[in-house]
């Protein structure tokens, strides 16, 4: 997809020399806040709007937000395969290594089955740190 089809599609042509400049470009533009559009001219809020909405036009979908997550990882230069999933996983060890008991983490995650939640606290020494000390 060329920027400049995108933005003519929109009806915001006037703005392509702008983006050209500042090297918008269909991969940039998913990134690009109402700031970063104010400071290279974009001063209507309802072309801010279209832009912004024009990457989805509407909220993420599942499969949309895994694409997502699975391009950053790859964009990362990550060796390994990353999905949506691994940021709850990551959000349960983190808790766990922070000391919060299972039984918040389970309904913070929406766990029905502890045996689901002890996984994360599993790895973490922090709950058993002050155990023996007098």
């Amino acid at each position: 997809m060329d920027i400049g089809g995108c933005l003519r599609r929109l009806g915001l042509e006037s703005y392509e020399a702008a983006f050209r400049e500042n090297e918008i470009d269909e991969t940039v533009l998913p990134t690009v806040t109402a700031e970063d559009l104010k400071d290279f001219g974009v001063d209507v809020v309802g072309h801010r709007r279209k832009l912004l909405n024009a990457e989805r036009g509407a909220p993420f979908t599942p499969a949309s937000f895994n694409w997502m997550i699975k391009r950053a990882g790859q964009k990362a230069g990550l060796p390994f395969q990353v999905h949506a999933h691994m940021l709850r996983h990551s959000a349960g060890y983190k808790l766990a290594g922070d000391g919060h008991d299972t039984r918040s983490i389970q309904d913070y995650l929406g766990h029905k089955d502890i045996r689901h939640t002890v996984r994360y606290t599993a790895l973490s020494p922090k709950p058993f740190r002050d155990f023996w000390r007098d």
